[in-house]
């Protein structure tokens, strides 16, 4: 049996701290890189997300779809 998993991972940081990695499980189907762009720098202009440290991430740096296929024989 075949099971397929997909997940979405955005990297946010900032000039002077540590990134920050949001994962998403389970996103949709028809999500674009432009979707995913305008929608990461949109998180950033509103001011909310933060790393540890309390630093404000105002930089929307990468993302990426991580495909996992897992086959399980018995």
């Amino acid at each position: 049996m075949e099971t397929v998993s997909r997940k979405l991972q955005l990297t946010f940081g900032s000039a002077d701290a540590k990134n920050v990695n949001v994962t998403l499980y389970d996103h949709r189907n028809d999500l674009t890189s432009e979707i995913v762009a305008d929608t990461m720098v949109e998180i950033t202009a509103l001011e909310v997300l933060t790393n540890t440290d309390g630093v404000l991430m105002t930089d929307a740096l990468a993302a990426k779809e991580i495909i996992t296929t897992e086959n399980t024989f018995f």
